[in-house]
Protein backbone atom coordinates (compact mmCIF):
# COMPACT_ATOMS: atom_id res chain seq x y z
CA UNK A 1 0.00 0.00 0.00
CA UNK A 2 1.29 3.33 -1.06
CA UNK A 3 1.64 6.59 0.26
CA UNK A 4 1.83 8.47 -3.08
CA UNK A 5 2.01 12.08 -1.12
CA UNK A 6 4.39 11.28 1.54
CA UNK A 7 2.51 12.28 4.38
CA UNK A 8 2.88 9.41 6.48
CA UNK A 9 -0.63 8.09 5.82
CA UNK A 10 -1.70 5.72 2.96
CA UNK A 11 -3.48 5.79 0.79
CA UNK A 12 -6.67 4.05 2.94
CA UNK A 13 -5.79 6.66 6.13
CA UNK A 14 -5.69 9.39 3.64
CA UNK A 15 -8.86 11.39 2.05
CA UNK A 16 -6.42 12.55 -0.55
CA UNK A 17 -3.30 10.65 -1.14
CA UNK A 18 -2.47 13.11 -3.91
CA UNK A 19 -2.05 16.34 -2.05
CA UNK A 20 0.02 15.85 1.33
CA UNK A 21 -1.76 18.81 3.13
CA UNK A 22 -4.49 16.64 3.24
CA UNK A 23 -4.46 14.28 5.60
CA UNK A 24 -5.93 13.41 9.35
CA UNK A 25 -3.48 15.08 11.14
CA UNK A 26 -4.30 18.82 9.07
CA UNK A 27 -5.45 21.68 11.08
CA UNK A 28 -8.73 22.20 9.09
CA UNK A 29 -8.84 25.78 7.13
CA UNK A 30 -11.71 27.66 5.77
CA UNK A 31 -11.51 26.50 1.95
CA UNK A 32 -13.93 24.25 1.36
CA UNK A 33 -11.78 21.55 1.58
CA UNK A 34 -11.90 18.70 4.07
CA UNK A 35 -8.41 19.15 5.29
CA UNK A 36 -8.13 16.71 8.17
CA UNK A 37 -10.27 14.18 6.43
CA UNK A 38 -13.28 14.24 9.40
CA UNK A 39 -15.28 14.01 6.61
CA UNK A 40 -17.00 17.30 6.83
CA UNK A 41 -15.89 20.34 5.14
CA UNK A 42 -14.42 23.47 7.29
CA UNK A 43 -16.54 21.63 10.24
CA UNK A 44 -14.33 23.74 12.62
CA UNK A 45 -15.62 27.01 11.19
CA UNK A 46 -19.58 26.27 11.70
CA UNK A 47 -20.87 28.74 13.75
CA UNK A 48 -18.29 31.43 13.56
CA UNK A 49 -18.27 34.86 12.80
CA UNK A 50 -14.68 36.06 13.27
CA UNK A 51 -15.30 39.44 12.70
CA UNK A 52 -18.80 40.43 13.67
CA UNK A 53 -20.38 41.42 11.07
CA UNK A 54 -23.61 39.46 11.23
CA UNK A 55 -22.59 36.82 8.63
CA UNK A 56 -21.19 33.56 9.44
CA UNK A 57 -17.73 33.23 7.83
CA UNK A 58 -18.93 29.51 6.26
CA UNK A 59 -21.89 31.83 4.63
CA UNK A 60 -19.52 35.04 3.24
CA UNK A 61 -16.74 32.32 2.27
CA UNK A 62 -19.41 30.40 0.24
CA UNK A 63 -22.12 31.99 -0.44
CA UNK A 64 -21.36 36.17 -0.40
CA UNK A 65 -17.66 35.68 -0.98
CA UNK A 66 -16.66 38.54 1.59
CA UNK A 67 -14.21 38.00 3.88
CA UNK A 68 -15.04 36.61 7.02
CA UNK A 69 -11.96 38.51 8.71
CA UNK A 70 -12.61 41.75 7.09
CA UNK A 71 -16.55 43.29 8.65
CA UNK A 72 -16.50 45.53 5.58
CA UNK A 73 -14.76 44.33 2.34
CA UNK A 74 -15.43 46.73 -0.16
CA UNK A 75 -13.92 49.94 2.53
CA UNK A 76 -17.22 51.59 2.20
CA UNK A 77 -18.26 52.14 5.68
CA UNK A 78 -20.85 49.68 5.61
CA UNK A 79 -20.49 46.38 7.13
CA UNK A 80 -20.99 43.40 5.04
CA UNK A 81 -23.94 42.31 7.23
CA UNK A 82 -25.51 45.58 6.97
CA UNK A 83 -24.99 45.49 2.94
CA UNK A 84 -26.78 41.83 2.84
CA UNK A 85 -29.19 42.59 5.32
CA UNK A 86 -30.44 45.95 5.62
CA UNK A 87 -29.54 48.03 2.43
CA UNK A 88 -29.71 45.13 -0.57
CA UNK A 89 -26.60 46.43 -1.55
CA UNK A 90 -23.15 44.89 -2.93
CA UNK A 91 -20.96 44.20 -0.14
CA UNK A 92 -18.15 43.38 -2.97
CA UNK A 93 -18.51 47.07 -4.69
CA UNK A 94 -18.11 50.50 -2.30
CA UNK A 95 -21.35 52.29 -2.32
CA UNK A 96 -20.31 55.83 -1.62
CA UNK A 97 -21.84 59.28 -1.51
CA UNK A 98 -20.38 60.65 -5.20
CA UNK A 99 -22.17 63.96 -5.35
CA UNK A 100 -21.53 64.54 -1.08
CA UNK A 101 -24.65 65.88 0.01
CA UNK A 102 -24.59 63.10 2.42
CA UNK A 103 -26.27 60.36 1.19
CA UNK A 104 -25.54 57.54 -0.49
CA UNK A 105 -26.56 56.39 -4.15
CA UNK A 106 -29.09 54.17 -2.66
CA UNK A 107 -30.56 56.41 0.06
CA UNK A 108 -31.16 58.99 -2.36
CA UNK A 109 -32.87 59.44 -5.90
CA UNK A 110 -29.94 61.13 -7.97
CA UNK A 111 -26.23 60.79 -6.58
CA UNK A 112 -25.07 63.16 -9.02
CA UNK A 113 -26.97 66.31 -8.00
CA UNK A 114 -25.68 67.67 -4.42
CA UNK A 115 -29.39 69.71 -4.96
CA UNK A 116 -31.49 66.22 -4.89
CA UNK A 117 -31.90 64.48 -1.96
CA UNK A 118 -34.40 63.03 0.80
CA UNK A 119 -35.95 66.21 2.68
CA UNK A 120 -34.87 68.92 0.00
CA UNK A 121 -36.99 72.05 -1.03
CA UNK A 122 -39.04 70.85 -3.66
CA UNK A 123 -39.16 73.22 -6.50
CA UNK A 124 -40.68 74.15 -10.13
CA UNK A 125 -38.04 71.89 -12.04
CA UNK A 126 -40.00 68.80 -13.32
CA UNK A 127 -37.37 66.96 -11.13
CA UNK A 128 -37.97 64.79 -7.51
CA UNK A 129 -36.25 67.54 -5.72
CA UNK A 130 -37.00 65.76 -2.15
CA UNK A 131 -36.62 62.24 -3.52
CA UNK A 132 -40.26 61.16 -2.44
CA UNK A 133 -41.44 59.86 -6.03
CA UNK A 134 -43.43 62.28 -6.94
CA UNK A 135 -42.38 65.11 -9.52
CA UNK A 136 -43.06 69.42 -8.24
CA UNK A 137 -45.24 68.18 -5.64
CA UNK A 138 -46.80 70.78 -3.17
CA UNK A 139 -45.38 73.90 -5.22
CA UNK A 140 -46.73 77.12 -5.04
CA UNK A 141 -46.37 77.94 -8.96
CA UNK A 142 -47.84 81.54 -9.31
CA UNK A 143 -44.30 82.25 -7.07
CA UNK A 144 -42.78 81.59 -9.78
CA UNK A 145 -45.23 84.24 -12.33
CA UNK A 146 -43.96 87.73 -12.85
CA UNK A 147 -47.10 89.43 -12.84
CA UNK A 148 -47.79 91.64 -16.06
CA UNK A 149 -48.22 95.57 -15.27
CA UNK A 150 -51.68 96.43 -15.88
CA UNK A 151 -54.50 93.55 -16.51
CA UNK A 152 -57.18 96.14 -17.55
CA UNK A 153 -56.11 97.32 -20.95
CA UNK A 154 -57.58 99.43 -23.95
CA UNK A 155 -56.22 99.66 -27.57
CA UNK A 156 -57.13 101.41 -30.96
CA UNK A 157 -57.60 98.26 -32.47
CA UNK A 158 -57.82 100.09 -36.02
CA UNK A 159 -54.05 100.32 -35.77
CA UNK A 160 -52.46 98.56 -32.58
CA UNK A 161 -51.92 94.89 -32.53
CA UNK A 162 -53.09 92.95 -29.38
CA UNK A 163 -50.19 91.27 -28.09
CA UNK A 164 -50.12 89.11 -24.20
CA UNK A 165 -48.12 86.65 -22.63
CA UNK A 166 -46.98 85.89 -19.07
CA UNK A 167 -43.55 85.21 -17.62
CA UNK A 168 -42.12 82.89 -15.36
CA UNK A 169 -39.10 82.73 -13.29
CA UNK A 170 -37.89 79.89 -15.07
CA UNK A 171 -34.69 79.35 -17.32
CA UNK A 172 -35.78 78.03 -20.34
CA UNK A 173 -34.17 74.87 -20.32
CA UNK A 174 -36.48 74.53 -17.44
CA UNK A 175 -39.91 74.97 -19.03
CA UNK A 176 -38.95 72.26 -21.67
CA UNK A 177 -38.16 70.33 -18.69
CA UNK A 178 -41.26 70.62 -17.12
CA UNK A 179 -42.99 70.75 -20.44
CA UNK A 180 -45.24 74.02 -20.21
CA UNK A 181 -48.24 74.66 -22.45
CA UNK A 182 -50.58 77.59 -23.13
CA UNK A 183 -54.14 77.58 -23.52
CA UNK A 184 -55.92 81.27 -24.25
CA UNK A 185 -59.71 82.15 -23.56
CA UNK A 186 -62.05 84.47 -24.69
CA UNK A 187 -65.36 84.45 -22.44
CA UNK A 188 -64.49 80.63 -21.84
CA UNK A 189 -63.53 79.93 -25.56
CA UNK A 190 -60.39 78.75 -26.56
CA UNK A 191 -58.61 81.27 -29.37
CA UNK A 192 -55.27 80.32 -29.23
CA UNK A 193 -52.82 77.61 -27.54
CA UNK A 194 -49.53 79.63 -28.39
CA UNK A 195 -46.97 80.89 -25.86
CA UNK A 196 -47.98 84.42 -27.13
CA UNK A 197 -51.37 85.44 -28.02
CA UNK A 198 -51.37 88.12 -30.92
CA UNK A 199 -54.29 89.77 -32.49
CA UNK A 200 -53.54 91.62 -35.85
CA UNK A 201 -54.76 94.95 -36.51
CA UNK A 202 -58.66 95.14 -37.83
CA UNK A 203 -59.31 96.82 -40.68
CA UNK A 204 -63.36 96.82 -41.07
CA UNK A 205 -63.58 97.50 -44.46
CA UNK A 206 -62.38 93.74 -44.59
CA UNK A 207 -65.18 90.78 -44.35
CA UNK A 208 -64.29 89.05 -41.44
CA UNK A 209 -66.01 86.48 -39.44
CA UNK A 210 -65.58 85.29 -35.32
CA UNK A 211 -64.49 87.67 -33.11
CA UNK A 212 -63.57 90.58 -35.62
CA UNK A 213 -66.89 90.20 -37.24
CA UNK A 214 -68.46 91.09 -33.65
CA UNK A 215 -66.22 93.91 -33.01
CA UNK A 216 -66.79 95.74 -36.62
CA UNK A 217 -70.70 95.48 -36.53
CA UNK A 218 -69.75 98.16 -33.83
CA UNK A 219 -68.31 101.10 -33.31
CA UNK A 220 -66.80 103.20 -30.86
CA UNK A 221 -65.41 101.72 -27.09
CA UNK A 222 -66.36 98.21 -26.93
CA UNK A 223 -65.88 95.72 -24.05
CA UNK A 224 -64.56 94.94 -21.80
CA UNK A 225 -63.91 91.27 -22.85
CA UNK A 226 -62.06 88.66 -20.76
CA UNK A 227 -58.96 87.02 -21.80
CA UNK A 228 -57.50 84.13 -19.46
CA UNK A 229 -54.74 82.44 -19.97
CA UNK A 230 -53.71 79.12 -18.28
CA UNK A 231 -50.83 77.68 -17.96
CA UNK A 232 -50.20 73.78 -17.78
CA UNK A 233 -46.63 71.47 -17.21
CA UNK A 234 -46.33 68.14 -17.16
CA UNK A 235 -47.15 67.50 -13.61
CA UNK A 236 -50.68 68.51 -13.26
CA UNK A 237 -49.74 72.05 -12.10
CA UNK A 238 -51.17 74.95 -13.44
CA UNK A 239 -51.05 79.14 -13.31
CA UNK A 240 -54.09 81.09 -14.55
CA UNK A 241 -53.96 84.78 -15.30
CA UNK A 242 -56.44 87.08 -16.87
CA UNK A 243 -57.03 90.51 -18.43
CA UNK A 244 -59.87 92.62 -19.02
CA UNK A 245 -59.73 94.27 -23.03
CA UNK A 246 -61.59 97.20 -23.57
CA UNK A 247 -61.60 97.76 -27.76
CA UNK A 248 -61.79 100.83 -30.04
CA UNK A 249 -62.67 100.55 -33.08
CA UNK A 250 -63.11 103.18 -35.39
CA UNK A 251 -65.10 103.17 -39.57
CA UNK A 252 -63.84 104.90 -42.26
CA UNK A 253 -66.28 106.55 -44.47
CA UNK A 254 -66.74 104.35 -46.95
CA UNK A 255 -65.15 105.75 -50.75
CA UNK A 256 -67.21 107.11 -52.84
CA UNK A 257 -66.59 106.06 -56.49
CA UNK A 258 -67.97 108.47 -59.04
CA UNK A 259 -68.07 106.72 -62.93
CA UNK A 260 -67.29 109.53 -65.84
CA UNK A 261 -71.10 108.92 -66.93
CA UNK A 262 -71.78 109.55 -63.22
CA UNK A 263 -69.88 112.64 -63.51
CA UNK A 264 -71.46 113.73 -66.50
CA UNK A 265 -75.11 113.60 -65.14
CA UNK A 266 -74.49 115.01 -62.16
CA UNK A 267 -73.29 117.98 -64.06
CA UNK A 268 -76.21 118.20 -66.04
CA UNK A 269 -78.80 117.54 -63.18
CA UNK A 270 -76.23 120.61 -61.07
CA UNK A 271 -77.03 122.71 -64.11
CA UNK A 272 -80.86 121.64 -64.55
CA UNK A 273 -81.05 122.38 -60.76
CA UNK A 274 -79.45 125.92 -61.41
CA UNK A 275 -82.33 126.79 -63.92
CA UNK A 276 -84.94 125.24 -61.98
CA UNK A 277 -84.08 127.61 -58.78
CA UNK A 278 -83.95 130.63 -61.38
CA UNK A 279 -86.95 129.56 -62.58
CA UNK A 280 -88.95 129.31 -59.30
CA UNK A 281 -87.30 133.19 -58.12
CA UNK A 282 -89.12 134.52 -61.14
CA UNK A 283 -92.26 133.10 -60.69
CA UNK A 284 -91.94 134.00 -57.15
CA UNK A 285 -91.36 137.74 -58.01
CA UNK A 286 -94.05 137.86 -60.56
CA UNK A 287 -96.71 136.50 -58.16
CA UNK A 288 -95.34 139.00 -55.46
CA UNK A 289 -95.72 141.99 -58.46
CA UNK A 290 -99.43 140.61 -59.12
CA UNK A 291 -100.44 140.79 -55.44
CA UNK A 292 -99.59 144.41 -55.18
CA UNK A 293 -101.20 145.54 -57.90
CA UNK A 294 -104.41 144.14 -56.92
CA UNK A 295 -104.03 145.26 -53.27
CA UNK A 296 -103.65 148.89 -55.44
CA UNK A 297 -106.82 148.45 -57.24
CA UNK A 298 -108.64 147.28 -54.50
CA UNK A 299 -108.04 150.32 -52.38
CA UNK A 300 -109.04 152.84 -55.31
CA UNK A 301 -112.23 151.16 -55.78
CA UNK A 302 -113.44 152.03 -52.18
CA UNK A 303 -115.70 155.36 -51.52
CA UNK A 304 -113.24 158.12 -50.23
CA UNK A 305 -113.60 158.73 -46.30
CA UNK A 306 -115.79 161.02 -45.35
CA UNK A 307 -114.55 163.76 -43.16
CA UNK A 308 -116.07 164.53 -39.83
CA UNK A 309 -117.02 168.42 -39.35
CA UNK A 310 -114.59 170.61 -37.83
CA UNK A 311 -115.60 172.73 -34.89
CA UNK A 312 -115.31 176.73 -35.75
CA UNK A 313 -112.31 177.93 -35.10
CA UNK A 314 -113.52 181.57 -34.39
CA UNK A 315 -117.01 182.89 -32.65
CA UNK A 316 -119.87 182.09 -33.48
CA UNK A 317 -120.43 183.04 -37.28
CA UNK A 318 -123.90 184.40 -38.80
CA UNK A 319 -125.57 182.88 -41.42
CA UNK A 320 -127.60 184.96 -43.22
CA UNK A 321 -130.21 182.89 -44.78
CA UNK A 322 -133.10 184.27 -46.40
CA UNK A 323 -135.99 182.29 -44.37
CA UNK A 324 -134.89 184.56 -41.82
CA UNK A 325 -135.57 188.18 -43.54
CA UNK A 326 -139.02 188.93 -42.56
CA UNK A 327 -137.74 188.97 -38.93
CA UNK A 328 -137.12 192.82 -37.44
CA UNK A 329 -133.99 193.04 -36.50
CA UNK A 330 -133.15 193.61 -32.65
CA UNK A 331 -132.94 197.09 -31.41
CA UNK A 332 -129.57 199.24 -30.97
CA UNK A 333 -128.28 199.08 -27.36
CA UNK A 334 -125.80 201.78 -26.03
CA UNK A 335 -122.13 200.97 -25.96
CA UNK A 336 -121.18 200.45 -22.39
CA UNK A 337 -117.69 200.11 -22.92
CA UNK A 338 -117.33 203.98 -24.30
CA UNK A 339 -117.10 206.53 -21.43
Amino acid sequence: DNDSDLDGYYWFQDCNDTNDQINPDMVELLDGIDNNCSGIIDDDFIGLDRDFDGLPDLDEFNSFYTDPLDNDTDDDGLSDGDEIFNTSTNPLIPDLDEDGDGFRWFQECDDANPEVYPGAAEIWNGIDDDCNDIIDDNINRYAYLIVPSSADLTINSSSEELNLSVQFDLSESVKQQIGLEYIWKRNGAIISQQEILREEIINCTNNYSGFNAVLCAQNGTVGPYSIMVTVVDDYQGEVSFSWNITYFIWHPPEPVVVSKEDTTNSESSGIGDLEMGTIASIIAGVVVVALLMILLWVRQDKPPKKIPNQPPTQGYQYQNSSQYNNVPSAPSLPDFNRK
